[in-house]
């Protein structure tokens, strides 16, 4: 007599997160606080609807590359869960009417809730799913994080190599920081440890009537890098609003999805160095990512 086959159940594969639980989170938070943004705008006009959508593709975009990098499979389940797409029933022989302003602001906000509920049910698992651990973590680590590493490490630095350049062997000629130059001539010497692809004083686009350049572009990481200095002329206020420029200037350009802010207070102008980093990353869009470091700390 022919026994029966019996099909074993089959067993999904582990995954494993790629990065701290508490990283993870944290990042989903800051996107779910920026959907909740959209979601909350008043549409009044089509320059604002167009803007609305433009922002909710890129905020779209963003959060499936987030979960796609944030596991050590890019397929991950998490990732398909965010990126299914519901079938769409098509009457046959219906006529097609352009939806209405209306209509579509309904559309873009039905998306942007959506994708919402998703993100936060992908929060309320997190708990549930293992971190890599150390040994296997050379094999999925993400470039973005590792060139962030890099770069809060030398900025973490900068101040005392600033200070050992002071002396050097027999009273040599050597570099003193004194002004924003100064900043950029030492921290392009170290970038180029880490880095390949360095383009300096590139062009921005003309903003309020006046062109200017960016201080680093990290061309293949999309990352550009503002120096600032303090003194007594430029302190916590003068420096606020200047990058507060800085940042609606960088929002137009093709090549900048992070704006690194590094401020060189060698002298303690700024009182509050929490608040104003605080302040400033608040000022991130869906367009634009603001990291802010201010040395030495």
């Amino acid at each position: 007599m022919a026994q029966k086959r019996v099909n074993k159940p089959i067993q999904a594969e582990k995954e494993y997160l790629a990065k701290s639980k508490a990283t993870f989170k944290t990042k989903l938070d800051e996107q779910i606080e920026m959907g909740k943004k959209m979601l909350s705008l008043e549409v009044k006009n089509k320059k604002e609807l167009m803007g609305l959508e433009e922002n909710c593709g890129i905020w779209n975009d963003y959060n499936a590359e987030l979960i796609k990098q944030s596991f050590d499979k890019p397929n991950n389940s998490c990732f398909i869960q965010y990126t299914a797409s519901a079938a769409k029933i098509t009457k046959v022989g219906a006529r097609y009417f352009p939806p209405s302003p209306n209509e579509r602001i309904k559309e873009v906000k039905g998306k942007i809730k959506k994708y919402l509920t998703r993100l936060r049910k992908i929060r309320g698992k997190v708990d549930l799913f293992e971190e890599v651990q150390a040994s296997q973590f050379k094999n999925v680590t993400n470039p973005m994080d590792s060139a962030f590493q890099f770069l809060e490490k030398v900025f973490n630095r900068f101040h005392k190599v600033a200070q050992s350049l002071k002396k050097r062997h027999a009273d040599r000629t050597t570099l003193i920081i004194k002004d924003e130059y100064d900043v950029q001539d030492l921290l392009q010497s170290l970038l180029r440890i880490g880095f390949e692809d360095i383009r300096k004083e590139e062009y921005l686009p003309s903003y309020a009537g006046s062109n200017s350049r960016m201080d680093f572009l990290l061309k293949e990481e999309g990352i550009v890098i503002e120096t600032k200095i303090t003194s007594d002329k430029l302190k916590e206020k003068g420096l606020g609003d200047e990058l507060l420029i800085d940042i609606a200037r960088y929002g137009e350009h093709p090549d900048c999805k992070i704006l690194v802010a590094f401020i060189y207070d060698k002298d303690d102008h700024i009182d509050n160095k929490a608040g104003l980093i605080s302040d400033l990353e608040k000022m991130s869009t869906p367009q634009l990512k603001v990291k802010v470091y201010i040395a030495p700390n």
